[in-house]
Formats: structure tokens, C-alpha cells, sequence
């Protein structure tokens, strides 16, 4: 799943595999179907939401365990290992139990391919620099 074009939100899709560029074209879409009785929906939801977070957060969160010492890179790496825990059944059915199987699956995938990212992660200077320059421009 990609990130739409023009806002670069993150696609969510439905039940019936419809897929709308964020959160508020779904929740506007009137004639779409209930997608809260599917029995993977909370799980789909709660994925979703950890993935967007980490892929957020991740960068700067490596760059804090270098100028503040935390979280240490472990710590990132044992959270995210946390954040899949629940969800490796879905990933032995590698997505073939409808579109929210598909997608979880999907989210999965992603989050081992940022687990050895955030693994293999060495400090850019030039990337550092810029987010010191942030940090103390937020204070």
C-alpha cells in the first residue's frame, strides 16, 4: 500500500477493498459498508494507527538515542518487536483472509523492513545537524 500522491496520508481501505487517500475521505464516503462488525477491523485500526506512528517517529527517535541516550536503539527494536506481537497470526495467513488479512499482513512486512532499518541505522551528520536545528528551534 502506498501513500496517496497529493497529501502523502497513508490509504485506508474498506471491507470491500475501496480505498480512500486518509481517514476523512473514509469517514465522508456515505454509501460505504460497515466496517465495524468485521471481526478483523480493531485489529486492522490498531496496526495501522502503530505503523503510521513508528514510520513518523522512528528517524527522530533513533537521533534522541544518540543526543539524549534515550530510547536506546534496543529499546526501539524490543518496541517494535511489542508492537507486532499480536499480530503474527496474520502474518502466517499472509494475507489471505480478505483485504484487513491483506493489509495487517502488509503493516507487518513494513515494520520488519523498518525493524532492520532501525537495526542497521548509523547516525548521518548532516540529517543529525538539521534535527538538533529543529530540536532548538521547538524551544
Amino acid at each position: 500500500m502506498r501513500m496517496c500522491k497529493l497529501c502523502r496520508k497513508k490509504p485506508r481501505v474498506d471491507n470491500t477493498g475501496h480505498v480512500f487517500c486518509s481517514d476523512d475521505c473514509f469517514k465522508k464516503f456515505e454509501d460505504g459498508p460497515d466496517d465495524f462488525s468485521h471481526p478483523y477491523i480493531d485489529d486492522y485500526d490498531m496496526l495501522r494507527i502503530a505503523y503510521i506512528d513508528w514510520m513518523q517517529n522512528y528517524e527522530g527517535d533513533l537521533h534522541k538515542s544518540i543526543y539524549f541516550g534515550y530510547p536506546k536503539k534496543s529499546d526501539l527494536l524490543e518496541w517494535l518487536d511489542e508492537t507486532m506481537d499480536p499480530y503474527w497470526d496474520y502474518y502466517g495467513l499472509a494475507g489471505s483472509d480478505g483485504i484487513f488479512s491483506e493489509e495487517i499482513f502488509f503493516y507487518i512486512k513494513e515494520l520488519l523492513g523498518l525493524q532492520e532499518t532501525a537495526r542497521d541505522w548509523e547516525v548521518d551528520e548532516r540529517k543529525y545537524g538539521k534535527w538538533l536545528r529543529r530540536l532548538e528551534a521547538k524551544k
